[in-house]
């Protein structure tokens, strides 16, 4: 589902993987195409598992669409959490992305 990938793509695990794996990889350009995207790791999970990050980024969608300057924070702090479970992240590990791995 493509909401399911866009809300991989927005989360703080996905930037930090794009800044430390990909971005610092490219001679620091900012290449966003296939060659770069598609070393992500996007997991095959069955649509039962995407959908509470589904209907989080519609909820999103929604707000953003009624007023743009919609305060989303919280859900995405949301799809954050959910892609953490889905990677099986650690709280040392949620903990080192969160802080860009400073």
């Amino acid at each position: 589902n493509l909401k399911f990938i866009l809300g991989l793509n927005n989360s703080v695990l996905f930037a930090w993987l794009l800044y430390k794996f990909i971005y610092s990889n490219a001679n620091r350009s900012t290449r966003y195409d296939a060659e770069y995207v598609g070393r992500l790791p996007v997991p095959d999970v069955p649509l039962e598992k995407q959908q509470p990050i589904i209907a989080l980024v519609d909820k999103i969608l929604a707000a953003k669409r009624a007023d743009p300057n919609a305060d989303i924070s919280a859900l995405e702090r949301e799809i954050d959490q959910h892609v953490y479970r889905l990677y099986g992240l650690t709280p040392e590990e949620i903990e080192i992305v969160e802080e860009g791995g400073k």
